[in-house]
């Protein structure tokens, strides 16, 4: 079910994008609510890490709408979007690997506000803010540890608490429990509940239907750039249509 209009926080309406002739995304339409957790989700190749990163401003769409609040962002670039409260994560653990754990979340908090350089990078309020979700991350026993040495799951995590300290309004996790143990995919769960409980709607992209069905509010299906399908976690699991999409990318339908 669709939100009601007077709490839509993201409006997502016919979006494209082409590369080289190919159509990843191809009028996808979906709206999330300003407590909501959606998730994404369908087979390789069915465009939700392109949908992603339109919404978050690394790529610019072809055509389509993508708003905030109702501010159009769909054309503004990543730091603007970063500015009006969107954070990320990727599938990738983006750290800077030869800054301490603590400098790349303070970072991140300078760069949604709009600091490049200079002596105040690494302010006290900054670095206060830094400490504070490295707690909620449980790092803040690696603080002063160069990035490059943590662990997966810990440089997930790292990625996350950078996120969070640029206090968004929505955040777009971007496969999170992947190459997670279940004890990990678990711990990630709370902390996603917990910043739902703060007012943060989340959008993630997660293979993982077990993630999905523990935390989801919705879940929308994209197959070949398109909205294939939207609902609960349960209707989803019972959809013949999205099986069948799924199962046409496990038999080889040479869509990736």
């Amino acid at each position: 079910m669709q939100p009601g209009t007077d709490r839509v926080l993201l409006d997502c309406r016919g979006v494209h994008k082409d590369y080289g002739g190919v159509r990843a995304l191809d009028g996808v339409h979906f709206s999330v609510s300003r407590d909501e957790i959606v998730g994404l989700a369908g087979a390789n190749g069915a465009g939700k890490s392109t949908l992603l990163n339109a919404i978050g401003g690394q790529i610019r769409v072809d055509g389509g709408s993508i708003s905030l609040s109702g501010t159009p962002i769909e054309r503004v670039g990543a730091h603007k979007v970063c500015h009006l409260g969107v954070a990320r994560t990727f599938q990738d653990t983006r750290v800077y690997p030869s800054a301490t754990v603590l400098e790349n979340v303070a970072l991140a908090v300078a760069y949604a506000e709009g600091s490049r350089a200079g002596r105040w990078l690494f302010g006290s309020r900054r670095l206060t803010t830094a400490m504070q979700q490295l707690r909620r991350l449980a790092l803040d026993g690696r603080a002063q540890q160069l990035a490059g040495r943590l662990s997966v799951y810990e440089k997930k995590r790292l990625m996350l608490a950078c996120a969070l300290a640029t206090r968004p309004r929505l955040l777009l996790l971007d496969e999170p429990a992947g190459g997670l143990s279940p004890e990990e995919v678990l711990e990630t769960v709370e902390v996603c509940r917990s910043v739902r409980r703060e007012g943060t709607a989340i959008v993630v992209v997660e293979h993982i239907m077990s993630f999905l069905s523990a935390l989801a509010d919705r879940v929308v299906i994209l197959h070949e750039g398109k909205t294939l399908f939207e609902g609960s976690p349960a209707q989803v699991s019972h959809e013949p249509r999205v099986r069948a999409a799924w199962l046409g990318e496990r038999v080889g339908s040479g869509r990736r």
